[in-house]
């Protein structure tokens, strides 16, 4: 009994250490989407032409949102 408590005790943090990996990895790609997403506006609006004053700003929401 001893033996299949252990086996199931080993599974289980086997299957917690799985899901915080798999936790880490999707927050990574999310993190990296929201960086891509805010390039990708950042230079949209600056391929439009935007004072300096403008540019700096939407760069700080930009960052603020990370």
């Amino acid at each position: 009994m001893a033996t299949t408590q252990g086996e199931i005790d080993r599974l289980k943090a086997q299957a917690e250490q799985e899901i915080a990996s798999e936790q880490a990895r999707v927050q990574l790609l999310l993190k990296q989407e929201i960086v891509e997403r805010a390039l990708a506006e950042v230079r949209a609006y600056l391929d439009r032409g935007l004072s300096e004053s403008q540019q700096h700003q939407l760069i700080e929401r930009s960052i603020a949102r990370l």
